[in-house]
C-alpha cells in the first residue's frame, strides 16, 4: 500500500517520535499531534485502504504515521476507548526560565505604565525560544507583546484580563518544559507551520469567532473542507477609534477575494487554488464562487461531520488547555442536534448557557459569552433555542471535567443559520426576549473574579504602587473563595495575598495564580 521512499520518509519521522491520540469511539480515529497536526479517520474498522486524511492524498505519511500510532496504542486499546501515544524523548536540556521570570518581575514591580521598556526584553525572549523550538510559548509570549503595543497608547482601554490567561500559559507550558508535566514535551513546544497548496476545495461556513481585547477587535471566519474534514480560518482584524467603537457587522463586512466576510462564513464556496500555513488561508488571484448556503446537508456530508458528541470528544486533542495546540481551528468541528435543553441566562456573568443532546441520547453545554457588542447576538439565540428546532451547531468544543461543551459560532435550523457572535441571519430570522433577562451572578464565578479583579490592577499598577491596596483584597477573595468550595483558589489567593509586597516573592505567587486561571478557562 505504501510505496518505499514514502515508507521510507515515514520511518525517519517515526525514529524521531510520534504524538498521536487514538480513539475508538464512535469508531476508529487518530489525532497526529506530532510531528504533524492533523486526523486520520476510518470508516470501515481498521482497513487503511479506506481511510481519510485531512490532507485528502489518498496514500500520505500522515497515513503511515496513523498505522504506526494504532499498532503502538492496540494493547491500550484493549482496556480503555482513548490512548495517546508518545514516543518522543525530551530534550536533554530543560527549559531556562530565568530570562522569563526576570521580564515577569520587571512587569509586576513596574506595571503596564512601563510598557515601552518591556516590549524589546520580550520580543528578544520570544525570538530566543523560535530558535529553540519552543515555537508555542514563543507565540503565546508574542501575543503577550501585541497585548502590549495595543495598550501602549490606549490607558482607558486597558483589558488585563487576557494577559493573565497568556501569562498563564507561557508559565504553564515553560513548567511542562522543564519538568515531567501532564502533556507530552512535543506538543507542549510545538511546531512551526509550513505552507501548502491546496487546489479544488469546496468549502462550507462554519461561522465566525469574535474577540475583543482592550482596543483591538478580531474576527475569524471557519470554514470546512468536505473533502478532506480539514478546517480553514480567514481572519480580520481593526482598531477601535474614539469616534467608532468596533462592531462584529463591521468585520463581516471585510471582504475576501471580492466576497464579504459575512458571506463566506454562512456561505458554500469553491476555491481552485489557495495556500495556507497551519490553518490560517491566503487567496490569490484567482476566481472563487461564494454562494449562500442557509441550510446543513448532514446526509450529505456524513463523511465529514461528526454524527454525535462522542464523535466530536475524539476528534479534540485531549491535551489539557493551556497546554494543547495553538491552532485557531482547534476544537472548532459542526455536530448534529437532536435536542435542546433548558436556556439559562446569567446577564451579569453574561453567558447564555443550553444543554444539547445528539441522537443517541449525549449531551453537551452550550455556552455563550456575550458583551455589549454582542448581546443582540445573544438575545436572538436565547429565542431561537428556546422555539427549539435547531439541528446542528458548530463552534469550539472543550472536553472539560464537566464534560463537553461548545462556544457557538454558527447554529442551524432547518430553514437557515444563524451567527450569534456576528448577529447574522440567513434564511431564518430568530427573535428573542426584548432585553436579555437579569440573572443571579454564580458563585464560583465571583470568587474566580474576585481573584482576577486584584491580579488585573496588579499588572496595570505594578507591586510599587498597588501592593499595599491589593493585599487586603486578595485576603477576602481567599475567604470568598473557600467558602465557595474551591480549595485550590483560596491557597493561591491567600498566598498571592502574603507575598503581593515583597519582591521576591511576588511573581511566584502571582505566575501560579495565571496557571490556575488558564486551566479553569
Amino acid at each position: 500500500m505504501f510505496g518505499a521512499r514514502l515508507a521510507a520518509q515515514g520511518d525517519r519521522l517515526a525514529a524521531a517520535g510520534i504524538t498521536a491520540r487514538v480513539t475508538t469511539v464512535p469508531r476508529l480515529r487518530v489525532r497526529l499531534l506530532h510531528p504533524f497536526d492533523i486526523g486520520v479517520r476510518y470508516p470501515l474498522g481498521t482497513d487503511a485502504r479506506y481511510a481519510r486524511c485531512e490532507c485528502g492524498a489518498p496514500t500520505c505519511v500522515h497515513l503511515y504515521l496513523a498505522e504506526r500510532a494504532r499498532a503502538l496504542a492496540a494493547p491500550g486499546l484493549a482496556e480503555a476507548p482513548a490512548v495517546l501515544v508518545d514516543t518522543t524523548v525530551p530534550a536533554a536540556d530543560r527549559v531556562d526560565a530565568a530570562p522569563w521570570h526576570a521580564w515577569l518581575d520587571q512587569l509586576l514591580d513596574v506595571g503596564l505604565g512601563a510598557a515601552d521598556a518591556l516590549i524589546g526584553g520580550a520580543v528578544r525572549l520570544a525570538s530566543a525560544w523560535e530558535a529553540q523550538g519552543h515555537v508555542h510559548p514563543a507565540a503565546a509570549l508574542r501575543e503577550i507583546i501585541t497585548q502590549l503595543e495595543h495598550h501602549r497608547g490606549h490607558d482607558a482601554q486597558l483589558s488585563p484580563e487576557r494577559l493573565l490567561l497568556l501569562i498563564g500559559e507561557v508559565e504553564a507550558r515553560l513548567r511542562a518544559l522543564s519538568f515531567d508535566g501532564p502533556a507530552p514535551h512535543a506538543v507542549v513546544a510545538g511546531r512551526p507551520d509550513a505552507e501548502v497548496a491546496g487546489e479544488s476545495a469546496r468549502l462550507l461556513g462554519l461561522g465566525a469567532e469574535w474577540t475583543h481585547v482592550g482596543g483591538w477587535n478580531a474576527l475569524r471566519v471557519f470554514l470546512l473542507d468536505v473533502r478532506t474534514g480539514a478546517v480553514l480560518t480567514l481572519d480580520a482584524e481593526r482598531e477601535d477609534t474614539a469616534e467608532a467603537p468596533v462592531q462584529p457587522a463591521d468585520l463581516l463586512a471585510q471582504r475576501r477575494s471580492g466576497t464579504a466576510l459575512r458571506d463566506w462564513a454562512v456561505g458554500n464556496a469553491l476555491v481552485p487554488r489557495f495556500r495556507r500555513r497551519g490553518d490560517r488561508m491566503t487567496i490569490g488571484r484567482t476566481r472563487v464562487s461564494v454562494a449562500p448556503s442557509p441550510v446543513l446537508d448532514l446526509a450529505g456530508l456524513g463523511a465529514v461531520v461528526p454524527d454525535g458528541f462522542a464523535d466530536v470528544a475524539a476528534q479534540l486533542s485531549g491535551v489539557p488547555g493551556p497546554l494543547g495546540p495553538r491552532r485557531p481551528a482547534d476544537g472548532v468541528l459542526p455536530a448534529p442536534v437532536a435536542a435542546v435543553g433548558e436556556v439559562r441566562v446569567d446577564a451579569t456573568a453574561g453567558l447564555v448557557t443550553a444543554e444539547l443532546t445528539d441522537s443517541s441520547g449525549a449531551t453537551a453545554d452550550l455556552v455563550l459569552p456575550w458583551s455589549d457588542r454582542t448581546a443582540e447576538g445573544a438575545r436572538r439565540l436565547v429565542g431561537m433555542l428556546a422555539e427549539g428546532g435547531v439541528t446542528a451547531v458548530a463552534g469550539r468544543w472543550r472536553l472539560g471535567e464537566g464534560g463537553l461543551d461548545v462556544v457557538p459560532t454558527a447554529v442551524w435550523l432547518p430553514s437557515g443559520v444563524f451567527l450569534p457572535q456576528g448577529d447574522r441571519a440567513l434564511g431564518c430570522d430568530p427573535v428573542g426576549p426584548p432585553r436579555l433577562p437579569a440573572g443571579a451572578l454564580d458563585p464560583w464565578r465571583a470568587a474566580w473574579d474576585a481573584v482576577a479583579g486584584p491580579l488585573g490592577r496588579l499588572l496595570i499598577l505594578g507591586g510599587r504602587r498597588g501592593a499595599s491596596t491589593l493585599a487586603p483584597e486578595l485576603a477576602r477573595a481567599a475567604v470568598a473563595a473557600e467558602a465557595s468550595g474551591l480549595p485550590r483558589l483560596s491557597v493561591v489567593a491567600h498566598g498571592l495575598a502574603t507575598a503581593v509586597r515583597s519582591s521576591t516573592t511576588r511573581r511566584a505567587a502571582f505566575a501560579d495564580a495565571c496557571v490556575l486561571l488558564a486551566f479553569a478557562d
